[in-house]
C-alpha cells in the first residue's frame, strides 16, 4: 500500500469534482492551512481519506447506418459487453421502443443482442435513428445510436381491357412508381398456367371461358420488392361469326343473307348483328347496313361486293367476317353437248357436258331432267355448277323396247328469276342382257367341248362370239391349247344396233400328274429289284399291275421278282380327277453274264468292269485280287462298277482274279479279268 499523496493541481476550493477515465479504486484527502502556508507540510493538517470506487460502463459496438425497405422487417445487430453482470439493456428509438433479445453470457463475456423491427409504418423523418442503452449492476449507463435510411417501396396497378374474350390478344398495362432517385428495375408476372414472364405489359391470349387470376410485382433498383399484385378478370366467349351467300342475279328483287354464327355460352338468342354490304349504290330508301340476324338488300347493279358481318355477344364480344358476293347478269344461256358415243346404249351412262354462260358472274344452279316427258321427277340439281361440268345417267331400268327416244331438258340459272332453258331429244338403244353361266374344271388332257351355258334374256336380235385362251372361233374350249390354271373366257354378245354386253367366266384347267414308272428293267432269274417311280400332282392315288411278282403292291416303290420278262403299268389319279399312266419292262436273264476283260484307258468304251443284273441278286460278296493275293476292289450288295483302281490309284495292265460269292442265290463262281490300259 502506497501512503503517499499527491497535490491536485487548482484543487484549491473547499469543493472538487474528480474526474476518472479508468476504473478502479481511487483514495482523495482534503488538507488545510493558514494563508501562505498551505506549501509547509507541517503548517497544515490533513482530513480523513475519502474512499471511491470506479466501475467499469458497458461497452456498445453498432454498425454506422442501416438500411430497410419500407413495411420490410429491419434488423439492427450490437455487441454489448456489460463489464459485469448486465442489468435490463433495452432499444430506444425517437418513434419507438422495441425489446431486444439478449444472448446472456456468464461473466461478463461480451454479449450480442439482435433487434427485429416489424412496424409496417416505417416511414422515418431524416436522420431517424434508434438508441440502445446498456446498464450493469453498479448503475453504470452506456448508449449508442445509429441511423436508419428507410428505402422507398414501389407501388404497382395494372388494368386491363373492359371487355376480354376468348381467342383475342389481351395486353396487360402496369403503371409502376417509386420516390427519386430511384426507379423500377424489373418486372415479373406469375401466371395462373405455371408459366411466367418479365415483360412489363406482356400479351395473353385465353382460349378458354372462365375466370382467372393472375400476380405480379416489380422490383425498384434500390432491391425493395413491392407488394404482390393479384389481378383477377373474367374471360367470355367470343361468337364466330358466319353467314350464307344467296345466288341473285339483278332482276331478283333482293338478296337474302342467311346468318348462320354461333356462340357456345348457350347465349346465340342474345347475339347483336351488324352486316354491312358493300353497295356503294345503296340509298336512304335502301341502306347500306342492317342490325338483322338474317338481313336483304337490293343490289341495282351486277358486279362483286364484299359483304361484312359483326356479330357481339351479349358480354360484348364481337367478331367479324366478310364474304365476296356476286350480283351476277340477268340474261343467263342454258348449252350442254353430248359426249357419249353413238349409238346411246343404255348399258352406258349418257354423259353431257355443261356450256352455258351468263352475261356477268356465273351460273349458280343447274337442272337436268333426264326423261322430262315420261317423268320430270327423275333430274339432277347442282348447286354448285361451273363451265365444263358434266353430268351422268344410265337408262338400262327405263327402257322395255329396242329403242326409245328420251327429252333431256337443261335449265340454268344465274339468280332466283334468272333462267335459260335448253332441250334436246337423245335416242337410247337397248343394250343385251347376258347371262353366262360358270363353267366346270376340266384336265389339262381333256378332249376339247363346246362352251355353252350362255343367255342373252330380252330377246334383242343380235349375234354373240366367244374369245380367250384357248378358244377356237367356234366356240370350242381346248385345254390342252389352253393349258393349266384359271383361263377367261369372254362371251361378247352385239345387236343390230350395235349395242354390246360382255359377260366372262372362269375355267380351271387342272394339270395332268406327272409319272415317271423308271428306265427298263433287266435282272437275273430268281432276283429281286427295285423300281422307284417319280410322280408330281395334287394328293395323288396310284396303283400298279399287273401284280404278278410284285412283293408290296401297295407301296410306291415296290420290289419285284417275275420269273420271266414283265411289263408293269403306274396308274395315277390326282385329288382334281386328272389321270395319268406309265409302264416300266422289267426283262429277266437265264445266267449272269459275266465280262472278262476291260480296258480303263479313259477313252469311254469299256472303262469300267462290271457285273450285267448283279443288284438282282439280293445277297452276293464279291472281291477281286491281284497275282499276290491282295484284294483290290470288293462290292457287298450292290451294283458297283470297278475303274481299275486302288485307293485311288491306277492298277497295272495284267490279269485278276475274281470270286462272286451268291450266298443261298447259287454256287459261288470264279473267274480271271484283263486289265488292258
Amino acid at each position: 500500500r502506497n501512503n503517499s499523496w499527491t497535490d491536485i493541481p487548482s484543487a484549491t476550493t473547499t469543493s472538487y469534482t474528480a474526474s476518472v477515465s479508468e476504473k478502479g479504486a481511487y483514495r482523495y484527502r482534503l488538507t488545510v492551512a493558514e494563508t501562505g502556508n498551505l506549501g509547509i507540510t507541517g503548517c497544515r493538517i490533513a482530513s480523513n481519506e475519502i474512499r471511491i470506487n470506479v466501475n467499469p460502463k458497458p461497452s456498445i459496438t453498432l454498425v454506422d447506418t442501416v438500411s430497410a425497405c419500407e413495411d420490410a422487417p429491419l434488423r439492427i445487430s450490437a455487441d454489448i459487453n456489460f463489464n459485469g453482470p448486465a442489468v435490463s439493456p433495452g432499444w430506444t428509438g425517437n418513434f419507438n421502443t422495441v425489446g431486444v433479445n439478449i444472448d446472456r453470457q456468464i461473466n461478463g463475456v461480451t454479449n450480442t443482442g439482435t433487434i427485429v423491427h416489424t412496424d409496417s409504418r416505417i416511414q422515418l423523418a431524416e436522420g431517424g435513428y434508434y438508441i440502445l442503452e446498456a446498464s450493469n449492476q453498479f448503475g453504470c449507463v452506456s448508449k449508442d445510436s445509429i441511423e436508419v435510411n428507410v428505402l422507398s417501396k414501389p407501388t404497382v396497378q395494372v388494368t386491363t381491357s373492359p371487355i376480354l374474350c376468348t381467342g383475342t390478344d389481351m395486353q396487360f398495362l402496369t403503371t409502376a412508381n417509386v420516390n427519386a432517385p430511384d426507379t423500377i428495375n424489373s418486372y415479373y408476372w406469375m401466371f395462373e398456367d405455371g408459366t411466367n414472364s418479365t415483360a412489363k405489359d406482356p400479351v395473353r391470349r385465353y382460349n378458354q371461358p372462365g375466370n382467372y387470376t393472375e400476380k405480379m410485382y416489380v422490383t425498384a433498383s434500390n432491391g425493395c420488392k413491392s407488394n404482390d399484385l393479384v389481378i383477377t378478370f373474367g374471360i367470355n366467349q367470343l361468337p364466330v361469326a358466319n353467314f350464307g351467300l344467296p345466288e341473285v342475279c339483278l332482276s331478283d328483287p333482293f338478296a337474302q343473307f342467311t346468318d348462320s354464327s354461333t356462340i357456345s355460352d348457350g347465349t346465340q338468342s342474345l347475339l347483336k348483328y351488324a352486316w354491312n354490304f358493300g353497295d356503294p349504290n345503296a340509298n336512304g330508301t335502301n341502306p347500306n347496313t342492317s342490325i338483322d340476324k338474317d338481313a336483304r338488300h337490293r343490289y341495282t347493279q351486277t358486279g362483286e361486293y364484299v359483304v361484312g358481318l359483326s356479330v357481339t355477344s351479349v358480354f360484348g364480344c364481337t367478331s367479324d367476317t366478310v364474304k365476296t358476293f356476286t350480283v351476277n347478269g340477268s340474261v343467263p344461256k342454258s348449252v350442254f353437248s353430248l359426249l357419249s358415243n353413238v349409238p346411246f346404249c343404255s348399258s352406258s351412262d349418257l354423259v353431257i357436258k355443261d356450256g352455258s354462260s351468263v352475261d356477268f358472274g356465273s351460273i349458280t344452279r343447274v337442272e337436268v331432267y333426264w326423261d322430262y316427258n315420261s317423268d320430270p321427277t327423275i333430274k339432277t340439281v347442282d348447286e354448285e355448277p361451273f363451265a365444263g361440268k358434266e353430268y351422268r345417267f344410265n337408262y338400262n331400268s327405263r327402257i322395255n323396247t329396242d329403242q326409245k327416244d328420251f327429252l333431256v331438258k337443261y335449265i340454268a340459272y344465274s339468280g332466283i328469276n334468272c333462267v335459260s332453258e335448253s332441250e334436246q331429244t337423245v335416242k337410247v338403244y337397248r343394250s343385251p342382257d347376258v347371262t353366262f353361266n360358270s363353267i366346270n374344271g376340266i384336265c389339262e388332257n381333256g378332249p376339247p367341248f363346246l362352251i355353252g351355258g350362255v343367255t342373252e334374256n330380252t330377246g334383242i336380235q343380235g349375234d354373240g362370239i366367244f374369245s380367250g385362251t384357248g378358244v377356237t372361233g367356234e366356240g370350242v374350249f381346248d385345254p390342252v391349247a389352253a393349258g393349266n390354271g384359271v383361263q377367261i373366257i369372254t362371251y361378247t354378245y352385239t345387236t343390230k344396233d350395235g349395242c354390246v354386253n360382255a359377260q366372262t367366266q372362269g375355267i380351271e384347267v387342272y394339270p395332268q400328274p406327272g409319272v415317271d414308272a423308271g428306265p427298263d428293267r433287266q435282272m437275273v432269274v430268281g432276283g429281286v429289284i427295285t423300281i422307284s417311280p417319280e410322280l408330281t400332282g395334287n394328293n395323288l392315288l396310284y396303283n400298279w399291275s399287273p401284280v404278278a411278282g410284285i412283293q408290296n403292291p401297295t407301296d410306291l416303290n415296290i420290289r419285284v421278282s417275275p420269273g420271266g420278262d414283265m411289263q408293269y403299268l403306274l396308274s395315277v389319279q390326282s385329288a382334281d380327277g386328272c389321270f395319268n399312266s406309265d409302264t416300266v419292262n422289267v426283262f429277266v436273264k437265264d445266267f449272269l453274264a459275266i465280262p472278262n476283260a476291260f480296258t480303263p484307258n479313259g477313252d469311254g468304251k469299256n472303262d469300267t468292269w462290271r457285273i450285267p443284273y448283279l443288284e438282282s441278286i439280293p445277297d452276293y460278296d464279291l472281291k477281286v485280287f491281284n497275282r499276290y493275293g491282295q484284294i483290290v476292289f470288293r462290292s457287298k450288295a450292290s451294283a458297283v462298277n470297278w475303274d481299275g483302281t486302288m485307293n485311288g490309284k491306277q492298277l497295272d495292265t495284267g490279269t485278276y482274279i475274281y470270286t462272286l460269292d451268291r450266298k443261298t442265290f447259287g454256287p459261288p463262281l470264279q473267274g480271271v479279268i484283263h486289265l488292258i490300259r
